[in-house]
């Protein structure tokens, strides 16, 4: 459950938005066996949306104060594996927002 927290909490960082590089690697870090290219090709797509909308573009602008941060509403353990793995569900809430727009 730990390393499922964890995860959720590097996804909502706004260097993880605005930093491809460390981006890159802390996917490496964190991708099971097998599902790299699959996710950093989601999470490209991701970064690149939230850019061009309202709130990444306040993030590139001098002067504008941003907020991201998110929060667990819940979790679901759907299998377990012991010494081996485990497949959690997280339901979470992100915030976003600046005053640039």
């Amino acid at each position: 459950m730990a390393a499922a927290a964890a995860y959720g909490r590097v996804l909502s960082s706004r260097w993880f938005l605005t930093d491809p590089a460390r981006r890159d690697r802390a996917l490496a870090a964190m991708a099971a066996p097998g599902s790299l290219s699959e996710l950093e090709t989601a999470q490209q797509g991701v970064a690149a949306a939230v850019a061009t909308a309202p709130f990444g573009l306040g993030l590139g602008r001098e002067g504008v104060a941003s907020v991201l941060t998110m929060g667990y509403l819940g979790y679901r353990l759907d299998a377990y594996q012991q010494h081996d793995s485990a497949r959690v569900r997280l339901w979470a809430v992100v915030v976003a927002g600046n005053d640039a727009n």
